[in-house]
């Protein structure tokens, strides 16, 4: 009876840390990108969980504020352990310039009662994301 009370706990929890959960990961905008001495930032943004899945946006070329409105589903199994990292690039024809990175720890996402909260970033000093 324990075991049948404690499998039925699990179904219940929508957010139970050993159960695949998904974290939707909106990039909307940047603003007051910096760009190379001779041109604009062409910018993309990555996001990666864990170092394994990595999402990338589309370049927008030659904008200090690029939008993308881009939505990427990450597929969460652990929340106490797994990290989300946002990255801001400049595309560049030889090596692409990394502008900006933020580390998000899954759990820090969450707020009472397990529910998943909005929020925004500011990404290094190159630019708000």
């Amino acid at each position: 009876q324990k075991e049948e009370e404690e499998e039925k706990k699990k179904e219940e929890d929508p957010l139970d840390s050993q159960k695949e959960n998904t974290i939707i990961v909106k990039v909307l905008k940047a603003t007051q990108i910096k760009g190379d001495l001779l041109s604009k930032a062409d910018v993309y943004v990555k996001v990666t969980l864990d170092k394994k899945n990595t999402f990338k946006t589309k370049t927008i070329k030659s904008n200090a504020n690029p939008e993308w409105n881009e939505t990427f589903t990450l597929p969460i199994t652990n929340i106490e352990t797994q990290k989300i990292t946002i990255q801001t690039y400049d595309d560049d024809l030889l090596k692409d310039d990394k502008l900006a990175e933020e580390e998000i720890q899954v759990k820090d996402l969450l707020v009472e009662n397990n529910t998943i909260v909005d929020k925004k970033y500011t990404v290094g000093k190159k630019g708000q994301l």
